[in-house]
Order: C-alpha cells, then structure tokens, then sequence
C-alpha cells in the first residue's frame, strides 16, 4: 500500500483505539474526535459521504413499531445500511443526541458497569464502521485522494512552475500539464497511467487500474478563456469522462481541469460535498479543478478574482455535444 494511505491508517486505528476502549467520561468526545480527523482527511471525508448519500433515516429506524420497545438495536439486513446505522448512531453520541444510558442498550450487557457498556456499545456499532472505513481505504476509491492531493500539491508548491511550462508551449500546453500528472500518480505508486488508450468513444487522456476495484478513466481539460477553452470545453471534457466510463465498464470516471484563467472556475453545489461530482446514470464522474493562473504578484497584492460558475442546467445539457 502507498505510505501515505499506510499513514493515515495508521492514525486513524489510534483514535478508533480510543474509543473501543473509552470509559464512560471520555466516550462521546473520543467518538467525536474520531469523526473530526475522518473529516479533515479529504479520502476519509469521500468514503463516509459515500455513507451520507444512502440518507439512512435513523430517527424512523429506531422508533419502528418493531424495534420501539426493544432494549438493544439490531442491524439491517443489508451491509451497507449495518453500516449507515452505525455512523448514524456515532453522529448522534458526538452530537450528544444519544446516550449510553438510553434504554435501547439497556440489554446489551449483562453488566452494571456503565465503562462495560461503552465497550460493547463500541464493539457493535463502532467497530463495523472503522472496518469498513478501513476496507475502503485499502479496496476504495484511492483515485480520488490521489488527485486531490495533486491538485493541492500543485496550487501550493508547483503553480508557477506549471503555468511557465504552459505559457512557453501553449499548443502543447495540455499534454505537458498532463505528463505532470502521469509523473506524479506513477510515483504515488500507479504502475503506469496509461497516456491516451483508445477505447469505442476515442482516446482518453489517462486510464490506469482498470482490473482493480479502483479504476482510473480520467479526461483533462484546460480552461482559459483567452484561448477559448470555455464552459463549452469543459462540458466537453465531462461528456468525454463519462462515455470512457462507459466504454471500460467503470462505475466512475474524473474530470480535472487546469485553470490557466484569472477567472475563478467553479460549478454549481448541490450538496454538502467539497468534491464536486454529477451523476449520470449509473456513473459517477468527479470535478477537479487545479488553479495554475499567476500573474506573479504576491499573495497580499492579489485581488479576489471574479467568479465564473458553470450551473448543472448548462454542464448536463448533452444535446448541444
């Protein structure tokens, strides 16, 4: 596994630690701890709104005419759903909202020590949900963290080095930014992103793990208003990401555009998500956008550039492609 994934194992079997062994005190505070550090990591935010879009309604759950007067809560019979209740039921002790001392747990040990409770509490209803978490990490969608920590490392480190590759070749501009790329997902342990394989729709610009159960279909684009890569551009590049999902089978394609613009790119938001992403049929594709634009100014010189949005109705509307 890539060291960083190994990292940030790592770090979260502390803090599940943690709360599998909590006494009564410090239970609630160690599950919201956990659930803050799942938050402030972009891969383990993207697993758990993966959880998030089931909208499992834990309220109706638990108060079923079947389960209303039990003093213990049983799983659903599908995994996904165990799953969602027990980030369900985590929410709700950080926030608070639940207690160990509630009567649907009154039966889940035969023990009077309270400490004893939360041990069995955590047992059920954590545990499955760290695994899970876990499993994602080392089966899921590692494309995703990969190319965010890209577009991170990019803006912070590497912006002016890129824009300069790009404005010294502007008719190469896009297979150089790409070649950057491929260097860089190649040495995050990718074995070889594939450049333009051809496939039914054409060629796209990366394709890599295609056996496994984190493939890659990825299309990049370039905005920059100046040289007439508009919103048109970036539909385009959205209708070609989600036809190569298509053609290799794939349940996710990604889209990362460079923002070469002084215009801010940005799309319409339709959920609480950071990561924007449009689903189409039974594929989802992924937007990310890298800022290169520099001007040279410093960061206080800068002003706030003017936003250019591009809204769903305009980005799905296929027809005009």
């Amino acid at each position: 596994m890539n060291p960083v994934l190994e990292n940030i194992k790592f770090k979260l079997s502390n803090r599940a630690n943690s709360v599998l062994y909590a006494r009564e005190e410090n239970f609630y505070s160690e599950i919201k701890i956990f659930l803050d550090f799942i938050k402030s990591n972009s891969l383990l935010s993207a697993i758990i709104h993966e959880i998030e879009k089931l909208n499992f309604d834990i309220e109706s759950y638990l108060k079923g005419d079947e389960r209303r007067h039990r003093r213990f809560i049983e799983y659903p019979n599908d995994y996904i759903q165990k799953i969602a209740l027990c980030y369900s039921l985590m929410k709700l002790f950080s926030e608070n909202k639940l207690s160990v001392l509630d009567t649907l747990f009154l039966n889940i040990t035969p023990s009077r020590s309270i400490d004893d409770r939360c041990r069995v509490i955590a047992q059920q209803y954590f545990k499955p949900l760290y695994e899970y978490i876990c499993e994602q990490i080392e089966d899921g969608s590692t494309i995703l963290y990969l190319l965010l920590r890209y577009k991170h490392r990019t803006e912070w480190f590497h912006k002016d080095r890129l824009f300069s590759i790009y404005e010294s070749d502007t008719k190469r501009g896009e297979e150089n930014l790409t070649l950057d790329l491929q260097e860089y997902l190649h040495n995050q342990g990718i074995d070889y992103p594939f450049s333009t394989p051809h496939s039914p729709s054409g060629r796209s610009d990366l394709v890599g793990l295609i056996e496994t159960n984190d493939p890659m279909v990825l299309e990049v684009k370039l905005f920059n208003l100046e040289k007439g890569y508009d919103k048109a551009y970036i539909r385009k590049g959205l209708v070609q990401a989600y036809r190569y999902a298509i053609d290799y089978g794939k349940p996710t394609g990604y889209l990362l555009i460079y923002n070469l613009d002084k215009r801010d790119l940005s799309f319409e938001k339709n959920d609480d998500s950071p990561i924007k992403s449009v689903k189409l049929g039974d594929k989802e594709i992924y937007i990310i956008v890298v800022n290169l634009y520099s001007d040279g100014k410093s960061a206080s010189e800068i002003k706030k550039p003017l936003p250019y949005i591009i809204d769903d109705t305009y980005l799905l509307n296929f027809e005009e492609e």
